[in-house]
């Protein structure tokens, strides 16, 4: 099935309830796990604070959260930051659901939410000093068009921060090849980056002072339970999907989960890249 926003957009309209029910209400990332970590929920919460140390925002600073879901790292950095904070997301569901928590949190002053592509965003040069995608730069069809703008939209001396999956270099098994396929279509994404084309783009773009921490170990344990999860679920998935009783895009989702395998045979780095802007 051929890669578009539209299809992104109905992905998530459809199976943002699943993740919010099955994994987190507030957070869809993997989570980084440790030898003290016992829960799902302390391991979002390892991630979160791994991107709040790279990202150093606080109350002058105006970042620009690229796929910000239902907002929850938004509304953290509004919360814990002060920051003020602009989330992009192309999921009508998730634009709602993060403006409604938006203003019961008493956040809507410092944080707002659009509909829109945060590769061609139409807002003004320099509107941002900080720049987050979070397991969401994985969804751009071209990763340097989403740096460009990233580069455009920071003030000088602005930091970008992109903590997310990206393709190992060298040669896939035909077993191997069919689960990163799976992996790639059962979650609607283009294709992965490479670690080098990545940093080359970033580069390319502008930035300087560029670095990748690697996180690819910590975030074993959740692809072990998504997986895990979806595999008891697998028969009945399959019958209502027979039955014509659930959308394509929440089957698609499941086989995504089940190929979870191309993360856990380390087919994929994952990590936090982060650059700056000069000025």
């Amino acid at each position: 099935m051929a890669w578009s926003q539209a299809r992104v957009a109905e992905y998530y309209d459809r199976n943002q309830r699943y993740y919010e029910s099955g994994w987190s209400p507030e957070h869809l990332h993997y989570g980084f796990w440790d030898g003290g970590t016992r829960t799902l929920a302390e391991a979002i919460e390892n991630q979160n604070l791994s991107i709040e140390r790279l990202l150093q925002a606080g109350p002058e600073d105006a970042v620009l959260d690229a796929g910000c879901g239902v907002g929850g790292m938004s509304l953290r950095l509004a919360a814990r930051a002060g920051a003020s904070v602009t989330g992009l997301t192309l999921s009508a569901v998730q634009l709602h659901t993060a403006r409604r928590r938006a203003a019961a949190a008493g956040l809507s002053d410092r944080a707002r939410f659009l509909l829109r592509d945060y590769a061609a965003t139409g807002l003004p040069d320099g509107s941002f000093t900080r720049v987050l995608g979070l397991e969401s730069v994985c969804y751009a069809p071209d990763k340097a068009a989403f740096l460009r703008e990233a580069f455009r939209l920071l003030r000088p001396g602005g930091r970008i921060v992109v903590s997310d999956a990206f393709l190992r270099s060298g040669t896939m098994t035909p077993a191997q090849r069919g689960d990163y396929d799976g992996y790639l279509e059962g979650w609607a994404l283009p294709h992965l980056c490479g670690l080098e084309q990545f940093a080359r783009a970033l580069a390319e773009a502008g930035f300087t002072e560029v670095a990748f921490e690697d996180h690819t170990a910590r975030i074993q344990p959740s692809a072990r339970l998504i997986r895990g999860r979806k595999r008891l679920g697998r028969p009945l998935v399959s019958l209502l999907g027979a039955a014509g009783l659930l959308h394509p895009s929440v089957e698609r989702n499941y086989r995504g989960c089940i190929h979870q395998e191309a993360v856990m045979a380390r087919l994929v780095h994952y990590g936090n890249f982060s650059a700056r802007r000069p000025g």
